[in-house]
């Protein structure tokens, strides 16, 4: 009798006697729960220590802001936009090497909203909007995806190429202490970007290797030497603006000479590609200043370093968000 009520009341909807929690999808939430708690704390800590050093130089600190020259705003607002523009331009480039093309309006709206999602936790955002955006444009998920991912490599290493070399022309040595080891960041860079224009195919085998690693889909294309060295120059010609922006917002608060320019152009492009490379914290949040304020120490005080990176941040956010609400004008 009481195995037939067992029965019947399993039949009832009851669960089985044999049955367990989905311990997998539990496992799952803790870790992604870990992971959102390590991304804070990172960035918290290294927030932390970026105001504290705010905090300890207030005085000084508040009168830099007083003196703030606000007509500066105006060029970086200028180089900015022409920067994310090339970075759009560029991106379509990529598509087209696909099989795949979009008009340079459409390219502008998925690319300006897709954006924003970088700011999410997971660092994958910004990709699937990017892809799930130009599906609904007619564009294959494979062939966003995959001019997405060699966007974002080219960006990393022509960044890195790009900083190293302003650093050395701006005859900077920072942490390093030495020239030596500059040149031999850029020799080794070299030698990889050298390696990648001569042999396409083994940049997409480093590259589904990596995404494999991160449990991604792989990709593939068929761009040749000289469509990547295109793809490198433009990237490149993105960082430089970067870097002019940035110098031109340093102008309004410090008063800096020419040679400025190139640790500007260099702090940021290293900066913002060593927070992309780090995954666990969003939009490289804290990292970027983190590196940028170590740059540019050597130049002006830590405060005022840590006072200009923590300020462009906001500015940049801003012109994204601006950028982010112009592309919902776009009607095509």
């Amino acid at each position: 009798m009481f195995s037939e009520e067992v029965r019947s009341r399993n039949l009832g909807g009851a669960l089985p006697l044999n049955s367990k929690p989905n311990s997998r999808g539990t496992r799952t939430a803790v870790k992604r729960k870990i992971g959102y708690l390590v991304q804070v704390l990172i960035v918290g800590l290294i927030f932390f220590f970026l105001a504290r050093n705010l905090y300890g130089n207030w005085e000084v600190v508040k009168e830099s802001l007083s003196r703030f020259r606000f007509w500066w705003l105006l060029p970086t607002g200028l180089f900015l936009g022409l920067a994310f523009l090339m970075l759009v331009e560029t991106w379509r480039w990529v598509l087209r090497g696909t099989g795949a093309s979009l008009s340079f309006a459409t390219a502008c709206k998925i690319w300006f909203a897709s954006n924003m999602g970088k700011y999410l936790p997971g660092k994958v955002w910004q990709i699937l909007g990017m892809v799930y955006l130009s599906e609904r444009r007619g564009v294959p998920k494979v062939k966003s995806f995959t001019s997405s991912v060699v966007s974002q490599f080219f960006g990393a290493v022509s960044g890195l190429l790009i900083g190293i070399i302003f650093l050395l022309i701006g005859g900077q040595r920072t942490l390093l202490g030495s020239a030596f080891w500059l040149w031999v960041i850029l020799a080794t860079l070299v030698a990889l970007s050298g390696i990648s224009l001569l042999y396409p195919s083994l940049v997409q085998g480093v590259m589904n290797f990596l995404l494999r690693l991160a449990k991604k889909e792989p990709v593939k294309f068929s761009f040749d030497s000289l469509s990547f060295l295109l793809y490198m120059l433009f990237y490149g010609v993105s960082w430089i603006l970067f870097g002019v922006a940035f110098f031109f917002f340093s102008m309004g608060l410090v008063e800096p000479d020419i040679n400025f320019l190139w640790l500007a152009t260099a702090g940021f492009s290293i900066a913002t590609v060593s927070g992309f490379l780090a995954v666990v914290v969003p939009a490289g949040l804290g990292v970027r200043e983190g590196v940028l304020v170590l740059l540019l120490s050597g130049f002006v005080p830590s405060h005022i370093a840590t006072l200009l990176a923590l300020s462009y941040r906001v500015w940049f956010t801003l012109a994204e968000a601006v950028l982010f609400g112009i592309s919902f004008l776009i009607k095509r």
